[in-house]
Formats: C-alpha cells, structure tokens, sequence
C-alpha cells in the first residue's frame, strides 16, 4: 500500500490524497493505521502553517507550464479562485489530506466512503445510510 509514494518529497506532495501520511524521516503511513492522537497531531501542525503551504503551492501553481488556450483560460479561473475566493486555512482544511486526518482524529475511517462499520457511508443510488449508531455525537463536516 505504502510502497508507490517514492515520489513523495515534502507531506505537501500529499494534499490531493487521503490514505497516507509522510512523517519527518520519510516513513509513509496509511492513516488508518496511526491512531487518532497523532492523527490530530498531525492536522494541528499542518493547520499551523496553512498560509506558507499556501504560499507554495500557490507559487507551484503559477509555474504551471503552457498549456492550450482553453486549458489556459480554465486554469486562470480555477488559480483566481485559488488565490482570492478562500482564506489559507480554510482551503487547507479542505484538501482531502486534512479531512481525513481530522476524521482519524475522531477514529474515524480516513477513507470517508466506508464507515469503521465496514458498509459504506453510500449506498450504490447515492443514498445516505444512518450510521449514527456508529459514532453516535461525531459530526464531520
């Protein structure tokens, strides 16, 4: 599971994915293996530097390299949002990684389609199942 993340330079690599964690030695992680202390140690420390991860994915983004003219104007438009419609924190927050380390903090399955029940969160129409018998109380926005 954890072998395909060499790539992996700096945890900010892993924003787009929420199934593991790279610590400072270079160690990955399944998230749902850590337990939920260090899970919600984890978020606490990337949520203290969400405006320079900001900042450098933000930098990334603008040396994106050319593309089409419509891949250009969509961009621009996804990049303006980026930068204007959000607060740091609240985009980082967002960012399948935070969700699912603020899940495993409250014990709760990173993968959020599938409840620590073992049925998914989903049925296959799209239908909600109550699993509030679950993790009664715990609401995870």
């Amino acid at each position: 599971m954890t072998d395909g993340y060499g790539w992996v330079r700096h945890w900010t690599d892993l924003l787009t994915q929420h199934e593991v964690w790279q610590d400072q030695q270079g160690t990955i992680h399944r998230l749902d293996d850590l337990p939920p202390e260090r899970c919600a140690r984890i978020h606490a420390f990337a949520m203290r530097q969400a405006e320079a991860v900001y900042d450098l994915v933000g930098m990334q983004l603008a040396a994106a390299p050319e593309m089409s003219e419509t891949a250009t104007e969509a961009f621009d438009r996804a990049f303006d949002s980026f930068m204007y419609d959000t607060t740091p924190a609240a985009w980082l927050a967002g960012t399948p990684l935070l969700v699912a380390l603020r899940a495993r903090s409250y014990d709760l399955p990173a993968d959020r389609s599938t409840c620590h029940c073992g049925y998914p969160l989903v049925d296959d129409k799209g239908a909600l199942w109550d699993h509030s018998a679950c993790h009664p109380g715990i609401i995870i926005d």
